[in-house]
């Protein structure tokens, strides 16, 4: 199929907005209100804040678009229950904990703007394109180009660098290769050509090599297997597996690890490596916590925003207990569970880095990942609840034409 001849000027728009959201570059504030482009993130104390650059696109388009903003009643229950903790951890401590607000406020952030995005592509997306020429168009090309100039760019000034040496790839060697573990299952999910998988594919995994990320080199093995898993079946039946994936990953990721984890350090089976580490920070954690804290973690003493356990759910449960936890996971599981039979690659993919790659790290609670991932599910669920079958799948389209 010729893509040349079915971009339009609004096409472009778009491409260029996505290109802004997932632009692996971050603006550094002192706190004298100096900026800068070259912080490589951790605590580093003459720097104040860091926000992505998605995080200004995203402001532009809830100016531009702010009739797309919704309060889902997921958004409005978890909103009030993290204002109730925190007046209530106010009361308890007598000042603000800013770890707590740091958290509770990207919990929300990630559905609020799952919520907005929906009104965008609900009023973006065009009938006049196939589902295939949209995701290439609006999803793909935007990553192919910022993958094209990180490859030049490790070429000419070495890895972590992006266009020169004043742009710093924030936190390369922990988060960017695995916020494109999604765009590989998106690849293999488009039937591109054979050679271009395969490029596309290496080129992450050499990225997680070159960035020592193996949490990204675990993640991207386990969605080539579920690929593989999945071809095996028909389309029509891959369900089979797809929801018992899906909930192991969660039983795995939020049971099964982190007791095994803490059973093997017991018992010196991991030592002094990064896996040994972050078991102490969770015993750390966990020997905090008493049973009602589980239902009312507010009383919880405050943390500094620089502390971390290296694991999302521990976070969110520190943060928010089981309620708010069941309510921030459940938004996002029932999500993944609408998507269409077409975009089950993508959305085993991103089950994946939130839950097993939560384990290790924690992509919902960075500002740049949190923002590629909530785009990219209101994306599919927008596409998947108005595709249109056609007798030639490639062709389906969706129900309505709202585009400008």
């Amino acid at each position: 199929m010729n893509y040349k001849k079915i971009i339009t000027y609004k096409d472009i728009k778009i491409i260029l907005l996505t290109i802004t959201l997932i632009m692996p570059i971050f603006i550094s504030f002192s706190s004298d209100i100096k900026v800068g482009l070259d912080r490589v993130g951790g605590d580093m104390k003459v720097f104040f804040i860091s926000l992505p650059l998605a995080f200004f696109g995203v402001a532009f388009m809830l100016a531009k678009y702010f009739r797309f903003i919704v309060i889902s009643k997921y958004l409005m229950y978890l909103a009030a229950w993290l204002i109730f903790g925190g007046i209530m951890k106010y009361i308890h401590y007598s000042y603000l904990d800013f770890s707590y607000i740091k958290i509770a406020l990207e919990m929300i952030l990630f559905i609020f703007l799952v919520d907005f995005f929906e009104g965008f592509w609900k009023y973006k997306l065009s009938s006049e394109k196939s589902i295939k020429e949209l995701e290439f168009i609006y999803i793909l090309i935007p990553c192919l180009l910022i993958m094209w100039l990180v490859l030049i760019s490790a070429i000419n000034y070495g890895n972590g660098f992006l266009i020169n040496y004043s742009f710093v790839i924030y936190n390369f060697e922990q988060y960017y290769a695995i916020s494109l573990i999604p765009f590989s299952m998106i690849v293999l999910s488009l039937k591109l050509s054979k050679t271009t998988s395969f490029l596309l594919i290496t080129f992450i995994i050499l990225l997680s090599f070159q960035s020592s990320n193996l949490t990204a080199l675990v993640l991207i093995t386990l969605c080539l297997i579920f690929y593989f898993a999945n071809k095996i079946l028909s389309e029509e039946h891959n369900y089979i597996i797809y929801i018992p994936t899906v909930l192991f990953i969660l039983f795995f990721s939020i049971i099964i690890y982190p007791v095994l984890l803490l059973i093997l350090n017991k018992y010196g089976f991991l030592g002094g490596n990064s896996l040994g580490l972050r078991a102490g920070l969770m015993n750390d954690y966990l020997s905090l916590l008493k049973p009602f804290d589980l239902i009312y973690p507010f009383s919880l003493p405050p943390r500094s925003v620089f502390t971390g356990s290296h694991n999302q759910h521990l976070e969110v449960l520190y943060t928010s207990g089981l309620v708010g936890g069941y309510i921030y996971y459940s938004y996002f599981i029932k999500k993944i569970f609408s998507f269409n039979k077409k975009y089950r690659l993508v959305g085993i993919s991103l089950v994946l880095v939130i839950f097993i790659g939560g384990t290790t790290v924690s992509p919902l609670l960075h500002s740049y990942i949190l923002i590629i991932f909530s785009y990219l599910v209101s994306y599919y669920y927008v596409t998947s609840k108005n595709i249109v079958l056609t007798s030639a799948p490639e062709f389906s389209s969706l129900k309505y034409n709202r585009a400008e």
